[in-house]
């Protein structure tokens, strides 16, 4: 009997951990003690800078300025972002200055300032919202339009900034927006089913600690070999690596 509640606590502290830490997460930039991360130094070559883009590495942080709709798109040299369907992405953030009003997440990025899904935390309406942008022009699909945005929660910041955790996710056709963890967006929406996710806003400056990629599938992935330097990919086509490993292919 004592082996078997033995055996069961094992399971559950197993599964506590997955679940805090997924293996098939990529981080970039510094989440406090985690070491399964990827410097900026080394990591902003998986990103691709959007028209009217700029940024900085200093340390740990990268930091990044955007004219317009726009900023850094997710294309790790191992995937196809064209193809990716299915994932998360969260970042650790900070808005510096009054000159930047919004904080931006992209997903399913079609063609950059054009065709994608984004969300915006707005400190001209104080409110959250998501939209679909077709064409170069933003339609907002929040659940009941303008009126139906959830106010923006004021910020934990303790260190002289806008500081937010911000998680946008795509699985289907359903589109989900946390602020802090907590859940604030859920939409159904198939306008767009493929693209890699992104990071940015509408001018100004934001700062990124760390931000995550999760759950890529297996349609997104190509040519991967399958040595200790390189990814891997799971029986359920999940992107799955050892983080020393990856970190050692640097």
């Amino acid at each position: 009997m004592k082996l078997q509640s033995l055996f069961a606590l094992l399971l559950v502290c197993a599964f506590a951990f997955l679940t805090v830490y997924p293996a098939d997460a990529i981080i970039y930039g510094k989440r406090g003690d985690d070491e399964a991360t990827i410097p900026w130094a080394e990591g902003i070559k998986h990103w691709e800078p959007g028209p009217g883009a700029q940024f900085e590495i200093k340390g740990d942080l990268l930091e990044l300025h955007s004219q317009g709709n726009t900023g850094l798109f997710f294309n790790h040299p191992d995937t196809n972002p064209a193809e990716l369907t299915d994932y998360e992405l969260e970042v650790s953030a900070r808005k510096i200055g009054d000159d930047s009003k919004y904080f931006h997440l992209f997903t399913r990025t079609v063609v950059p300032t054009k065709d994608f899904y984004f969300v915006e935390v707005s400190y001209n309406s104080n409110t959250i919202s998501m939209y679909e942008f077709r064409d170069g022009g933003a339609h907002e699909i929040t659940p009941g339009g303008n009126a139906g945005r959830p106010k923006r929660p004021d910020s934990k910041d303790t260190k002289g900034g806008e500081h937010y955790v911000l998680t946008f996710s795509a699985e289907g056709n359903i589109l989900k927006y946390s602020v802090d963890g907590r859940l604030s967006i859920v939409v159904q929406n198939n306008k767009w089913t493929k693209g890699p996710p992104g990071i940015g806003g509408r001018g100004g400056q934001v700062n990124y600690y760390w931000v995550r990629v999760d759950s890529l599938p297996e349609q997104g992935l190509q040519n991967i070999p399958s040595t200790d330097k390189q990814l891997s990919v799971d029986s359920k086509g999940k992107l799955t690596t050892t983080w020393g490993k990856l970190k050692r292919g640097f």
